[in-house]
């Protein structure tokens, strides 16, 4: 549902309010999205999705963002097709290097995302958050 609420966010469906922040901030911080729910490839996109919503909103350093990162890359999708392709974006945006162009030839790689990547409003949400630092 958090996930949904981002999302929605990106494409300008509503605003976020302070609250709904500071519990995605807190969530973050606290570690609770990887100590506290199951492995899963939602789980962990999720996780990706809350580190790209806080560096766009400026709400936690790039540099903590980064050392968070460090720290829980490994933990994430495992052996899942959508590994190299967060990866990849996530060095995009938060170490600055120009992944633009195989972003968008990658773009909804994940076998559980197919289904979405056929949706309008999901790929538009991937292309903001790609050109969110594109070169």
């Amino acid at each position: 549902m958090l996930d949904w609420v981002i999302q929605m966010e990106y494409l300008g469906v509503f605003e976020l309010d302070d609250e709904i922040n500071e519990t995605l901030k807190l969530m973050f911080e606290e570690n609770k999205i990887l100590s506290e729910y199951p492995q899963s490839e939602e789980r962990d996109i999720f996780y990706f999705h809350m580190i790209y919503k806080l560096l766009k909103d400026g709400q936690v350093e790039k540099c903590v963002l980064q050392e968070m990162m460090n720290q829980a890359s490994k933990k994430l999708l495992k052996a899942m097709p959508s590994n190299e392709y967060y990866t990849r974006l996530t060095k995009h945006l938060l170490y600055d290097c120009d992944y633009t162009e195989w972003l968008n030839k990658n773009m909804n790689p994940s076998s559980s995302f197919t289904l979405l990547g056929l949706f309008e409003p999901i790929k538009e949400i991937e292309r903001r958050i790609i050109q969110q630092n594109g070169c």
